[in-house]
Order: structure tokens, then sequence, then C-alpha cells
């Protein structure tokens, strides 16, 4: 019976109209059809941006980097922003560090915030350092999001020689998140006193950007300052209401707590 439905769906890819084609990529991807591949390869070059987002999001679930990374290197090109920036979501789902040099180029000179942003996260999560200058520059990226990204990656690739720049641009910068993710990733590189930082920024935001910034905290925290992050919890689970449920379920996460 599934045969059949993939069958089904496959020729819809190949025959349907764009429409059909989007819901019958997806529908493949629920049904993990890795068979389905040589077909979608051949609609990563359709002239509707729709099909070929949908394309290089599958990509990333059916692929892998010898049967598509080529195709999704092409679609790094595309002239749409959505296309580029789920072709560079799968290359991290596929860990193809081949392209990491593509990365770097689009991190560099991408005209969409989103796109950069996006290669700024990937770079980090392939914990290449042949991204370290890039991402280094990225710091003084025009878009908040990206400097916020490419601060937290440099704080994955566990360089220390970035901690100067990551200070300074602690000195001129207002955004309450880039400054968080830059304090991650200084507590990252050894800073402990950064997560006192971290954690003391929790105060001056709203309760979607605070649950951010205190879930980034967790991520990161190290047994022997478990302690701080469970007393900070525990008492912003007292004062600020509408952080009740995101503390509770931080702290069952953090080592050594018990809601009480």
């Amino acid at each position: 019976m599934a045969n059949q439905e993939i069958e089904k769906l496959l020729t819809l890819c190949r025959t349907g109209t764009a429409e059909e084609q989007c819901k019958a990529i997806v529908d493949l991807e629920d049904l993990r059809a890795r068979e389905a591949v040589p077909v979608l390869l051949g609609l990563a070059s359709s002239p509707d941006p729709d099909v070929r987002a949908n394309v290089a999001t599958a990509f990333g679930v059916l692929g892998s980097c010898e049967s598509v990374a080529p195709a999704l290197l092409s679609l790094l090109e595309d002239p749409d922003e959505l296309v580029r920036v789920m072709a560079i979501q799968s290359l991290e789902e596929l860990r193809c560090a081949e392209c990491v040099p593509h990365l770097i180029q689009h991190l560099a000179s991408d005209p969409d915030g989103m796109v950069r942003l996006q290669a700024a996260e990937t770079l980090g999560a392939l914990r290449d350092r042949a991204a370290l200058p890039s991402l280094t520059a990225a710091l003084r990226d025009p878009d908040a999001g990206v400097r916020s990204y490419a601060a937290g990656s440099l704080g994955q690739l566990g360089e220390r020689g970035v901690m100067p720049e990551l200070r300074a641009l602690l000195a001129a910068e207002q955004d309450s998140m880039v400054r968080a993710s830059v304090y991650q990733a200084l507590y990252q590189l050894g800073d402990e006193a950064a997560l006192t930082l971290l954690l003391d920024g929790v105060e001056g935001v709203d309760d979607l950007t605070a649950a951010t910034m205190l879930n980034m905290a967790a991520r990161v925290i190290r047994p022997q300052q478990a302690e701080l992050l469970r007393s900070r919890l525990q008492a912003l689970r007292r004062s600020r209401p509408g952080l009740e449920g995101e503390t509770e379920s931080l702290l069952r996460k953090v080592p050594g707590s018990a809601p009480g």
C-alpha cells in the first residue's frame, strides 16, 4: 500500500501543478521515501520557487551529501531567498562539509539578512574553524539577527582568540538578543562571569525574550554553575508569572534541580 501511495505521489511530482507538486513533496518527505530523490532532483530546477523551496527542504530528509549536495549548492544561488535558506538548512542537516566555502561566501555577501543568518548558524553547527574569520566579521553585520547567530556560532567553535572581538561588540551593541548571544559565547569560551551577565539581561526584557535567554543559559550550563542558574530560575518563577511554565520546565533539566 505504501509503495502504491509513493508511486502516486511521484506521478504528481512529474505531471501535477505546482501546488500539487508541493503537497506531494511534503507527503514524500513524511513517508521518508528516499526513492523519490531522482525525481526531486529534476524538480530542483522548477520555474516555481515554492516547488524549489520544498525540494530543498526534502533533500535534507531524504537525501545524502553524495546524492543531493550538488543540487543544494546550486539552489544556494537561487534568486529566491527562501530557497536559499532551505538549501542551507538541508546542508546543515546532512552535515555537508564541502558546503563551508559557499556558506562563508553567502555570510559575507548575500543581500538577504535571513540567508546570512542561516549561513552563520550552519557554520557554527558544522564546527569548521575555516569559518572563524567570516563569523568574526559578521559581528559587524547590519542585521542584529546575523550578529546574534555569528556570536553564537563563535561560541560553538571554541576558539578563545575571538573573545576580544566579542567583548568589543558589547561596548556598542544595544540589541538585547545580540548581547545575550555574546554572553553565551563568552561563557562557552571560558568566561564564567558572562553567565551572570546573561542572566541579568532577563530582567529588562519581555517574557518571550527572557524565556529565550534562559534557554540559552540552560543549553550551555556547566555543573559548577548549576546552582546559580537554579536559584535565578526559582526567583523568576516567583516574581514573573508569565515565566512560570518556562522556569518549571528548565528547573527539571538543570542538574540537581527539583521544582518546589
